[in-house]
Formats: C-alpha cells, structure tokens, sequence
C-alpha cells in the first residue's frame, strides 16, 4: 500500500509540473509571440530548470505543437459530443453556446496565443504552424455544418439555409473577437455569439403554423 502511495504521490506531482510549465509557456507566448519567446523566458515564468522542460518536450517548437493541440481539441471535442449528443436540438444549441464561452473564458491567453500561431510560417517545417491551425479550423467548420444539418434533418432549420457558409460565418466571428480582444477589453463573447448567431439562424428557423 505504501508503496502504491508513494507512486501515485509521484505522478500527482509530475502531473503538476508538467502544468505549471505548461501554464507558463502559454503566458510566455502569448505575450511575445513565438520568435520572441525563448526557453529561458518560460524557465524564468515557471520557475523550473530547462532540463526539466526538455525532459517533456524536444524543442521550443514540440511544446508550442502541444499547446495549440491543447487549445483546439477542447473545441472539437464539444462540437463533436453535440453531435453525438440526443439531447433536443434547441437545448444542444443553448448548451454548446454556454460550453464555447466557457472554454473561451478560460482560457483566453491560450486562445490569444493559438491566433497569433495562424500567423507564423517558418522555413523550418516544424515551426509552421499555419497548417495545424488551419486544419482544426477547417475541422470545426465541418463539425459546425454537421450540427446545422442536424437542425435541418429534425425540421427545425430551413433547408435554405447555406450550412457552410455559416458555419464559416461562426469560425470566423470567433477569430475576429479574438483579435479585437487583443488590442482591448471586449464585450464578452457570449453576447456577441447570442447576437449573430441568432440575426444569423432566426430567419431559417422553422416556424409552427399553429403558434
């Protein structure tokens, strides 16, 4: 027994460096971008030795990898259990509005970091990471899509509605409020998605002839 407690003891605290290193490399980035950033400025922000940075991560470019698989997959994730969710289409909705801004909420350095990543090209291939953004992106468009054509199947949402073109719409509402929230505080996004999402959905929802 003692010696099962001593092992979980020892990887509940590896757990923990391992995301406190984390949370500094995320700061680190986000505020001097990726070119600016070294491993020193994250050992200085984590208060931890580089050997030990290097002991999770190859490279500078491995951490940032992880970092933007870190931010995206959470996304993903929801849209994709929305998906798979029975839940009635309306309250799915609701609740994939609620989740996002959470997400986003908690997480607004990552994201600020993950927006800038989009940006970055390198001769190095490991250190462009436009590609990787870029796919995940293209991914939460099709999830998105996917979660429309649920709403037309059920008959809720007119068949006329353009299911890319909104699902474009929603990514890059998202994107954009990034950006300004950059360069000062905002609105909170789930007031900003509540809106167009709602100027954007309202005019394909299906109404009841009896209502």
């Amino acid at each position: 027994m003692a010696r099962k407690t001593l092992g979980l003891r020892r990887n509940l605290k590896e757990e923990q460096r391992r995301a406190d290193i984390t949370k500094a490399a995320i700061n680190t980035f986000a505020a001097r971008g990726y070119q600016a950033t070294t491993m020193d400025d994250i050992v200085m922000e984590a208060g931890c030795s580089k050997a030990l940075i290097y002991w999770y991560w190859d490279s500078k470019a491995a951490l940032f990898t992880d970092l933007v698989d870190l931010c995206m997959t959470r996304y993903v994730e929801l849209f994709q259990n929305a998906i798979n969710s029975q839940e009635p289409y309306l309250e799915k909705l609701y609740n994939v509005l609620q989740s996002f801004s959470t997400i986003y909420t908690e997480n607004v350095a990552l994201n600020h970091m993950v927006h800038f990543a989009a940006l970055q090209t390198s001769d190095k291939p490991e250190e462009n990471f436009r590609p990787q953004v870029s796919a995940y992106k293209n991914q939460l468009i099709d999830l998105i899509a996917q979660l429309l054509r649920e709403g037309v199947d059920s008959g809720l949402l007119n068949p006329a509605i353009d299911m890319p073109a909104v699902a474009l719409h929603v990514v890059c509402l998202a994107e954009g409020y990034i950006y300004m929230s950059i360069l000062e505080k905002r609105i909170s996004i789930e007031r900003v998605l509540v809106d167009v999402l709602m100027n954007s959905l309202y005019p394909y929802i299906m109404k009841n002839d009896g209502a």
